[in-house]
């Protein structure tokens, strides 16, 4: 998925990811206030957890989990973008939504065609 990203940048700068702005920071630091102050959500919350995260706190992430009852998996070997690693990794990160999804009944993910 790395080098299908850069691949993109080159050949479509405009869609390119950048570092967030000031006015990304202050509108996450805003809907973070905002959200701070609302009761969990009445619904199964599940939040992944790169064992390698360094893009944002760990304890914060494992405190927010309990704040909002969610299910904290951390994914061994990852770091921020779960989804956008290996695929052994990917793959662990599949089993642990297929995994939350049946203890807590709700619709399981089609395989999408073409593998992983």
């Amino acid at each position: 998925v790395h080098t299908w990203m850069i691949d993109v940048a080159r050949t479509r700068p405009e869609s390119a990811i950048a570092s967030p702005t000031l006015g990304w920071y202050r509108a996450a630091i805003t809907a973070m206030k905002k959200a701070s102050d609302l009761p969990p959500p009445g619904l199964p919350i599940l939040c992944l957890l790169g064992e390698n995260e360094r893009v944002v706190d760990q304890a914060a992430v494992v405190t927010g989990a309990a704040r909002l009852n969610a299910e904290l998996v951390r994914i061994d070997a990852a770091q921020h973008e779960v989804l956008i690693e290996n695929a052994s990794i990917r793959e662990a990160v599949w089993r642990a939504i297929d995994a939350f999804f049946e203890a807590n009944q709700l619709p399981r993910r089609q395989p999408a065609s073409g593998g992983s």
